[in-house]
């Protein structure tokens, strides 16, 4: 694609700022674990795979 104007994705739980809060996809994830890898996982899957948008 030439442009990516905005990239969505969706998951059942509890987000706030793009933020993981709770889900229960994630319930076993131990809670170091979580901070550091599943808090920002939706972030982190955007700007990796697309840079920088919205």
């Amino acid at each position: 694609m030439a442009r990516v104007d905005a990239v969505g994705v969706s998951s059942a739980g509890i987000y706030i700022n793009d933020r993981t809060m709770s889900a229960s996809l994630f319930l076993k994830v131990p809670k170091e674990l979580y901070e550091e890898k599943v808090k920002n996982i939706f972030i982190r899957a955007i700007t990796d795979t697309f840079g920088d948008v919205p």
